[in-house]
């Protein structure tokens, strides 16, 4: 219900009511985890930003990867550090375009640019809510620009037609079925993006074998694999 005109408009209210705002704003940034997971989770608007250092559009329903860019800041980037990291470690040359798999709203392919990881990427994301959280969100970063973005599945076969069974409560676990929403596969010979010094990191719930029959060409050159597999409970 929305307050009268007198009290909206009030010069007499504006600085206390300014002032109560900033501080429940600063105690959703900072408070106890437990009371910002319920105040996520009690949202009553469908979408919000969120995350730091950089920013992200999120949808409320998620409760796992959007819940988690809101109580941390980021999901599962550290593990792409990992991956570097032992890249590093071997001596193999630090890549520089990463092929995200199943890229959903951004959280590997936005941090991995605006961090100074990857100089460029092709990003692959099936399902049209992500797809379009994803686009806003790069876009949002200011990353549009080195960022190709692709409306496909991956698959064994390119112009066959998959469906996605999708989950109302994870943005990530979609996954490929014998039901649901009808999308379109590419092999990933076909997707056309740089292959030598490239890192192909996929989470993509199961599905990783049959996107890796479509890759010969893809693996037979100087590509770093990464495949990803997360459960949050």
């Amino acid at each position: 219900m929305s307050l009268p005109e007198p009290i909206r408009n009030s010069q007499v209210l504006r600085r206390p009511l300014l002032a109560v705002s900033r501080a429940l704003f600063a105690l959703l940034k900072t408070g106890p985890a437990l009371l910002r997971r319920a105040v996520y989770d009690a949202m009553p608007v469908p979408y919000l930003v969120t995350g730091r250092p950089e920013h992200f559009v999120v949808a409320t329903a998620d409760k796992v990867i959007g819940r988690e860019l809101f109580l941390h800041g980021e999901f599962d980037f550290a593990k792409l550090q990992t991956a570097l990291a032992i890249i590093e470690r071997e001596g193999l040359p630090r890549p520089k375009h990463l092929i995200d798999v199943a890229a959903n709203i951004g959280t590997i392919v936005i941090p991995a640019l605006a961090r100074g990881l990857m100089q460029s990427a092709t990003a692959v994301e099936p399902h049209p809510n992500n797809l379009r959280l994803l686009r806003t969100n790069l876009a949002l970063n200011g990353l549009s620009e080195r960022v190709r973005v692709l409306a496909q599945a991956v698959g064994a076969e390119s112009h066959a037609s998959l469906f996605l069974t999708e989950s109302s409560t994870n943005s990530g676990n979609h996954s490929i079925g014998r039901t649901g929403l009808p999308v379109d596969s590419t092999r990933l010979d076909d997707v056309d993006c740089p292959h030598d010094g490239a890192l192909l990191w996929m989470d993509i719930e199961g599905y990783e074998g049959h996107a890796l029959r479509g890759a010969p060409n893809l693996l037979s050159v100087n590509t770093t694999l990464a495949t990803l597999k997360t459960r949050v409970e």
